[in-house]
């Protein structure tokens, strides 16, 4: 399940029976409709109290093809991005939008006579992409510092960007990454060609200009830093809603590249453990 909040509207996303639903925050059930399957990614409700919902395009190149970074038409050797169809709370498809991809990331891919498994190596180059509470997208490649605020995907209404220099990542930050790969494929497959395939030389020394792209109620966009944030906090490089780069910031809460975490008009809505390890909200108020 899939979960995004606005106001007093929940909506909830039903992968596996291709179904969204809209709840009020009450828990009042309100209405479904048919959506799409099997693509696992964040969904979104704007400030006009649109729903967001990743898609597989009928027609296009298949998941396969997906995955690898085709993303069906116009043709099979073009790619237009992520799709995202938007609905309106009735549950009205109101039209298809097309976030940028660049296949660029390296990927571990792992296979044996009943399955195949792919992972894209730890902190490697890739496209960082987030919702705009004022409908569209913002997204960039890490490889460099440049985020585009993007209203429909394929246009473009401001670039952010700022000097940057790449920081090393500290080797047991890269250990750690190696062995949750390990860990992962392991369980599914044998030891020694999981050896073989995931390998610390793969990962890279120096980390990605960001890892995951926020924007809060005010249009701030939080771009969030790999080296500075672990387990007790989060660092991120902030930027006003006209593009000026504002500052750095360690937030006194773990937030990771994808997460449950709300931002609204100065406050910010993050799930975490008490101290007793039951799970609780905790609200932090954004003061300028």
């Amino acid at each position: 399940m899939l979960i995004a909040v606005r106001g007093n509207v929940l909506a909830v996303h039903d992968i596996r029976n291709s179904r969204t639903s809209v709840f009020d925050t009450s828990g009042a059930y309100l209405r479904s409709w048919p959506s799409s399957c099997c693509f696992t990614a964040p969904i979104h409700i704007d400030q006009a109290h649109r729903i967001y919902v990743a898609t597989f395009l009928a027609g296009g190149a298949g998941k396969a093809a997906i995955l690898a970074g085709t993303r069906g038409p116009p043709g099979p050797s073009v790619s237009r991005g992520t799709p995202y169809v938007r609905y309106d709370s009735l549950g009205k498809m109101l039209d298809t939008l097309f976030v940028p991809d660049r296949n660029e990331g390296r990927r571990w891919v792992i296979q044996n006579a009943r399955s195949v498994s792919a992972t894209i190596v730890p902190f490697t180059r890739r496209i960082v992409r987030g919702f705009h509470p004022a409908g569209g997208f913002v997204y960039g490649w890490n490889g460099d510092y440049t985020v585009v605020v993007s209203p429909s995907g394929n246009d473009t209404a401001r670039i952010v960007s700022r000097t940057w220099t790449p920081e090393r990542i500290p080797d047991a930050m890269r250990t750690t990454a190696l062995n949750a790969a390990l860990g992962q494929f392991g369980r599914d497959f044998d030891p020694a060609a999981v050896r073989a395939v995931v390998k610390a030389e793969d990962i890279p020394t120096t980390a990605p200009a960001f890892t995951a792209l926020r924007v809060d109620g005010e249009g701030n966009i939080w771009a969030r830093r790999l080296v500075g944030s672990d387990s007790t906090q989060t660092t991120f490089d902030v930027f006003a809603p006209d593009g000026r780069w504002v500052g750095s910031l360690a937030a006194p809460i773990a937030l990771g590249d994808h997460g449950n975490d709300v931002w609204l008009e100065g406050a910010l809505f993050a799930p975490t453990e008490g101290t007793n390890g039951r799970p609780v909200v905790k609200k932090f108020r954004i003061a300028k």
